[in-house]
């Protein structure tokens, strides 16, 4: 009895050492769902480097380029994976799974606005979102243990974005009112477009490629008449506290840029 429950400890240990150290990545989780339609005839050249594994978000697996210029979002669902076999066992798991299915396929909508409407305020540079435009190369990906993995790319959906840091990144490196000014200007082009975002945090969302803002996630966009500013409010204040606590010479400055984009949009 000792033993067994000596061997059932040691696999359970070996089996959570070896999820810490591929950060739960397998191919196996990457999304096949597809949008209906087609998408546009991807550059083949930007499939031509592999792309490592570089996190995960709550909607996709991220790669980054062999150059670091871009990267790779493959999205996610084990979640779908498990309620695709429970449902063949159980029926009562279909109606879950087909809403994994849809919060997936809104997603991939999102991303194809986005593309479509926003490519400059996003960093899209490509989509494969349709399961239908064929792609004639390889995708190779190399995972958190370095190895390489050779995929079909059409049998994924995908996005392919310029790489960014993060808004708390480039203010820490460079403290300037402007990228401030930046962060305003492209929430104000997005709303001129009529698109809403459901998620608009500063922290986490956008970022800067240079001096240029984009919005990282591109995941929660949908068309909207009605326009709502409590969102970006809440947002602004979260990130109002951080920037009062680490850079307090841009709190006024950042106080006035929301205020007058206010007045402007809404």
């Amino acid at each position: 009895m000792k033993k067994f429950i000596f061997i059932v400890v040691v696999a359970l240990g070996l089996s959570h050492f070896a999820q810490k150290q591929t950060d739960r990545f397998t191919l196996s989780k990457i999304a096949t769902v597809f949008l209906d339609g087609q998408s546009p005839t991807l550059d083949h050249s930007l499939l031509a480097e592999p792309f490592t594994y570089l996190g995960k978000g709550g909607q996709s697996y991220v790669f980054v380029s062999q150059d670091g210029q871009y990267v790779l979002k493959c999205f996610r669902s084990s979640r779908l994976q498990v309620l695709q076999f429970l449902s063949h066992l159980f029926p009562h798991f279909e109606k879950k799974k087909i809403k994994l299915e849809n919060q997936l396929k809104e997603t991939l909508a999102s991303y194809l606005l986005a593309f479509e409407k926003l490519p400059e305020e996003t960093g899209l540079v490509a989509i494969h979102l349709d399961g239908k435009t064929p792609i004639s190369s390889s995708l190779k990906i190399i995972d958190k243990l370095g190895i390489c993995h050779t995929m079909d790319p059409n049998l994924i959906p995908f996005v392919i974005q310029k790489r960014a840091i993060l808004v708390k990144e480039k203010i820490t490196s460079d403290p300037n009112q402007k990228h401030l000014a930046g962060l305003f200007s492209l929430l104000k082009s997005r709303i001129e477009k009529g698109i809403e975002d459901a998620d608009p945090n500063f922290a986490k969302n956008f970022g800067f490629v240079g001096d240029h803002a984009i919005q990282i996630d591109g995941g929660r966009f949908f068309l909207s008449d009605t326009l709502s500013q409590k969102p970006i409010a809440q947002s602004k204040e979260d990130f109002q506290h951080w920037i009062n606590a680490n850079f307090p010479e841009l709190s006024d400055d950042f106080h006035a840029l929301y205020e007058e984009f206010c007045n402007e949009a809404f």
